[in-house]
């Protein structure tokens, strides 16, 4: 029995490449909200989700913690206008679909506080590396 096994980099190459070539399921729809519980692994969806629908972003893979041409990290760029109601945005999330989908990552923050025609762009990399 191994006393430590990884995943190598080729094989984290491999999976951030399958992420991105997902097509219509590819995790890039963004939503955001106004919950104030910290994000965990169990989440299946954002705490309190915003009026605005979800923005697609784009995705695109790149190296952080490798050296190209092997990419460790899933990026997705994208932004969200506060079409309604002024709030403060607290969390966000990666969804594999503009209205329901499988929440693939979901994050929490302090408070941004927004007025109706204000935007964020959120630039949100899933970095996958040997720790």
């Amino acid at each position: 029995m191994a006393d430590a096994a990884y995943v190598v980099n080729v094989g984290i190459d491999f999976i951030v490449d399958l992420i991105k070539a997902a097509g219509a399921t590819e995790p890039k729809h963004i939503q955001w909200g106004t919950g104030g519980t910290g994000a965990a692994g169990e989440d299946t969806s954002i705490q309190t989700a915003a009026a605005e629908a979800r923005t697609a972003g784009t995705t695109s893979v790149v190296a952080t913690n490798t050296v190209d041409p092997i990419f460790d990290s899933y990026k997705v760029v994208g932004s969200v206008e506060c079409a309604s109601t002024g709030k403060t945005i607290t969390e966000v999330a990666l969804y594999t679909n503009a209205t329901t989908g499988i929440c693939f990552m979901h994050g929490t923050f302090t408070g941004l506080p927004l007025s109706v025609g204000d935007s964020i762009q959120f630039t949100i990399k899933n970095v996958f590396n040997q720790a």
